[in-house]
């Protein structure tokens, strides 16, 4: 186990956990690992969070410190930092974000040469240096990096996106909750293929950014639209790499209701490679159930989208995601993609003729409840004799007819309790005797 790197890279409260001499530290490493000649870059970008410029600077330096050019290309969607490395000779990248978390905490998502997820070989050796069990130069004279602003980089992203949806999107109306993050640079896109479009939360400054808005709080784009003649909603994350949607009905349809969508729209033109969709433990037992009835198989893995990739790489899989709205389409991006999301559903209702509503017709999803216990030490309470025994006994009382999923969280100190079942209530009397026992045990 990974001692500062989880499922998403480093995150934590700024200038607690996550520090600038930190920052500096993953900057020289990966400098000293992967520039090994004069002009080799590295490229960097940022969501809004006012500690963002603070660590930006710091990762900066420690890369120039071992020989590496630094490229910031500034506040942008993590899914662009991705496109840049894969298709511009980057050594690798940093997008600097906390996602969905709270504007005090922020993260280093590290990424490759290909806009992957570096390696847990090359985590480890961050982490030694990190904590100082490993040495490393430092470059001089001419061999020391320089760092160049390139705001301009984003064009080439928006040129992608324009090429790869080129339908006629005009008729429809819909609304945006960039949740005061790295999206609110791009919602003016959504025009530029004739939609037209309201946007709400497009406001950052840096300190406002998930602020009851967002993906984690749907409702909130839920109720702007209420009443309001929209063909869809859009609500995304701070780095704008997963959403939520809201329907034309007004309801809010999470990662498992976008799966179904394009998976059937794959399926129906022969376009769903191995007939097969990639999704996590934490999707409905109705998702699993609705693709099945439509010949489509699930592969499930652990909750992370580099997991999701990593199955889908292996396999040849094209579509895959989680139900938190990281959403991977593999044709268009390595990983989830907000923008190339929702564009592909909106082109999906363009060719098909059909509102969201109508395109999820079939899911019937189990009512599902998920609970975030906050713990001093997860690993202990998930070892706990008595927490397996709840776990062991609500799902015998289920009968099949539902599931129990107790994790810990692979970002914050948190075990999430999640229940399915026939019911909300039976939902609601599972978790709070299983919430019990984790908190008796905290």
């Amino acid at each position: 186990m990974m001692k500062y790197f989880g499922t998403d890279g480093i995150r934590g409260r700024a200038n607690e956990k996550l520090t600038p001499e930190m920052a500096y530290k993953v900057g020289r490493y990966l400098g000293y690992e992967l520039a090994k000649k004069s002009g080799d870059k590295f490229l960097i970008g940022r969501d809004p969070r006012k500690s963002g410029q603070m660590l930006e600077a710091a990762l900066a330096s420690g890369l120039c410190a071992s020989g590496c050019d630094v490229d910031l290309v500034g506040v942008v969607v993590t899914p662009l930092v991705s496109f840049l490395l894969e298709n511009n000779g980057y050594v690798g990248g940093i997008m600097i974000s906390a996602s969905h978390n709270v504007y005090s905490d922020n993260g280093l998502k590290v990424m490759d040469a290909k806009g992957l997820k570096i390696d847990p070989f090359l985590q480890s050796k961050i982490e030694q240096y990190i904590d100082g069990e490993i040495e490393i130069p430092y470059r001089m004279d001419d061999r020391i990096g320089i760092i160049n602003y390139r705001e301009d980089l984003s064009k080439s992203y928006i040129d992608y996106l324009k090429a790869q949806f080129n339908g006629d999107l005009s008729k429809y109306k819909i609304a945006i909750d960039a949740a005061n993050g790295s999206a609110s640079r791009l919602a003016h896109l959504y025009e530029d293929f004739g939609l037209n479009v309201t946007a709400i939360h497009n406001q950052p400054d840096g300190l406002n950014i998930n602020d009851n808005c967002g993906s984690t709080h749907a409702k909130t784009l839920q109720e702007f639209m209420h009443k309001k003649d929209f063909d869809l909603g859009v609500s995304f994350d701070g780095d704008g790499d997963r959403l939520m949607i809201i329907d034309n009905q007004g309801n809010i349809i999470d990662g498992d209701g976008i799966i179904y969508i394009i998976s059937n729209y794959y399926k129906k033109y022969a376009e769903l490679e191995n007939d097969t969709v990639v999704v996590t433990v934490m999707s409905n037992i109705g998702l699993h159930k609705a693709l099945n009835n439509n010949g489509i198989k699930t592969v499930i893995t652990d909750v992370g989208d580099k997991n999701v990739f990593e199955s889908m790489q292996n396999d040849n899989h094209i579509i895959g995601g989680e139900q938190s709205g990281h959403i991977i389409l593999k044709k268009y991006s390595n990983m989830g993609d907000g923008f190339v999301v929702s564009l592909k559903l909106l082109s999906i209702m363009a060719k098909e003729n059909k509102s969201i509503s109508q395109l999820m017709q079939d899911l019937d999803i189990f009512p599902q409840l998920l609970v975030n216990v906050v713990v001093k030490n997860t690993k202990e309470i998930l070892d706990s004799q008595k927490l397996k025994d709840v776990i062991s006994n609500v799902s015998e009382r289920l009968h099949g007819e539902g599931r129990v999923l107790v994790r810990a969280s692979g970002t914050e100190p948190l075990i999430r309790v999640m229940v399915e079942a026939k019911t909300l209530d039976l939902c609601q009397g599972y978790v709070d005797e299983i919430v019990a026992v984790v908190n008796n045990k905290n």
